[in-house]
């Protein structure tokens, strides 16, 4: 019996040992990549992270928040919804500086998401693991590239796969702490709750009996997670906002323009992005339901079917539901094909394949096909972070940043038509107050005829309190009520804009000569001041 427990522990340290190697393989190629770019990765989020963990880094105040944007939760409710993925940046800054500090803790999460699925394909007994591992790396496109982005959904990954396992392995006590790790790290990171669903169904179906246990572990854990957050009450809050109110907006038809990555997307962009990953997905489907009409279904067969496939329209809609679909998606087929190989009908289809085709030259054909299409991937993630090399929009920011502090009074709102500029501007200006912070849909919160004044100044370059047609105002009136509207609603006696002399708002504040004064221009930006 001790000779059992010493083998079984010397099994776990080896397999622990290899999940070192898988992450320390995947780290170096993912801080190869980020440190073949001089900034961050994404003109956007990543900004925002990087300068609030720099600014928790230089107060040494773990639960600083600013009132960076009057009209946003960061001043009505302030929290921090990734704090704890903030706190740790914040010691990786401390000790490797800025940028630098962000890169490295960026490649750790990235490595983590194959390390963690790496321990739990073998802890499942799946073949060929490592294998397993290069596909999820190559199968899509639009999933490596987003690990390469310095934001906390790439760490929320491993929390998210390591919250299955551990409702599949029935470790409660485990779940619960990984749980509240993701909720102290993520504010989406209630969506756990999906798997408890689906193993609630699973475990009726082969039981008959409702199995507690889980809901509970996994509601204790997000209870802790809030509880242990700095600002529990108000991160309620915005967690109200994020996982119901933005996709409420969306679905009734409010456009608030938010980001692209919860935007519908084709059916064209998912599979030009994960053609590899739908095709092999498609064939572990086909498998399933033959394994599902000769009654050979097991519970870690159903949950991942009920589990991927609940992601499945999420991933088919919107880029954001790839990360989390697809590790559930590649052990649902890993799964799938090592239960065909091991089933009675494989020596049968493989005599009558022999029968009709040469192996060798059917192999040779199907490993170049997927070759080609993992290359493809890969190619593409490689030509993102090669444009984004190559993007000099960094030292605009930072010129025009620059002025503003040293030109508009401190805490001055700055009028900005595209609300994905803010975490950039911020990056190098916490001197100035914004108004839609990282998000449009807190300042629709906050009001929305304010939303609705800044979003028609941004996008029409009119003034209307309200959705377009505004019927109540001629269009002279709408033109000439910018000026109104930004010095006595939005309180923004400063916009910097795109430099694009074509654009409807660019147009207004350079003909309304007597409202507006330019005041500062580079190739990508121009400052406007409004006139008293």
């Amino acid at each position: 019996m001790d000779f059992n427990k010493i083998l079984f522990f010397a099994m776990q340290v080896k397999l622990l040992f290899k999940s070192g190697g898988v992450f320390i393989l995947f780290y170096f190629i993912f801080f190869g990549w980020q440190m073949f770019v001089p900034y961050l990765m994404s003109t956007d989020d990543p900004y925002y992270h990087a300068k609030h963990s720099a600014l928790i880094a230089a107060s040494g105040d773990v639960t600083f928040v600013g009132q960076w944007a009057p009209t946003h939760f960061l001043t009505t409710a302030p929290t921090d919804p990734w704090w704890l993925y903030h706190v740790i940046t914040a010691g990786f800054i401390k000790v490797f500086g800025l940028l630098v500090g962000v890169k490295i803790w960026a490649a750790f999460a990235a490595a983590f998401v194959f390390a963690s699925a790496y321990f739990i394909f073998n802890r499942l007994n799946i073949t060929y693991a490592f294998v397993w591992m290069f596909f999820l790396f190559v199968a899509s496109s639009i999933f490596t590239a987003r690990l390469t982005l310095e934001r906390p959904f790439v760490i929320s990954i491993p929390f998210f796969f390591l919250g299955y396992y551990f409702l599949y392995q029935r470790r409660y006590f485990w779940l619960f702490i990984a749980t509240a790790l993701y909720v102290l790290t993520y504010n989406l990171a209630p969506i756990i709750l999906l798997l408890v669903a689906v193993f609630l169904a699973v475990d009726f179906y082969f039981s008959r009996t409702l199995n507690l246990k889980p809901s509970i572990a996994v509601l204790g854990g997000i209870a802790a997670g809030i509880i242990l957050h700095p600002h529990p009450l108000n991160y309620i809050y915005v967690m109200s906002v994020h996982l119901v109110k933005v996709f409420y907006y969306l679905l009734s038809g409010v456009n608030l323009n938010t980001g692209s990555e919860i935007q519908l997307h084709s059916l064209a962009d998912f599979l030009e992005g994960n053609f590899l990953i739908a095709l092999f997905y498609i064939l572990a489907l086909a498998v399933f339901f033959k394994l599902w009409s000769d009654k050979k279904v097991n519970r870690l067969s159903l949950s991942l079917f009920l589990a991927s496939i609940s992601w499945f329209p999420v991933a088919l809609l919107i880029p954001r539901g790839t990360e989390y679909w697809l590790p559930l998606a590649v052990l649902f087929i890993a799964y799938n094909f090592q239960a065909l190989r091991q089933s009675a009908d494989w020596p049968i289809f493989q005599t009558q394949l022999r029968q009709k085709i040469t192996p060798s030259l059917l192999s040779f054909f199907i490993l170049s096909a997927v070759a080609m299409f993992a290359a493809y991937n890969i190619f593409t993630v490689f030509m993102f972070v090669y444009e984004r090399r190559q993007d000099t929009s960094d030292y605009y920011f930072q010129g025009a940043n620059d002025w503003l502090m040293h030109n508009t009074p401190r805490d001055s709102v700055v009028f900005y038509p595209i609300w994905s500029m803010f975490p950039q501007m911020f990056f190098y200006n916490n001197h100035n107050r914004y108004l839609t912070a990282f998000g449009p849909e807190f300042l629709y919160e906050y009001n929305p005829a304010v939303y609705y004044t800044w979003a028609n100044i941004a996008y029409r370059g009119v003034y209307c309190p309200h959705e377009l047609p505004c019927l109540e105002f001629s269009p002279r009136r709408e033109i000439r009520g910018v000026k109104f509207a930004l010095k006595n609603i939005l309180n923004a006696p400063t916009a910097i804009l795109p430099n694009q002399p074509d654009s409807w708002v660019y147009k207004v504040f350079s003909t309304l000569t007597g409202d507006f004064i330019k005041v500062y221009e580079n190739k990508e930006l121009v400052i406007f001041k409004v006139k008293e």
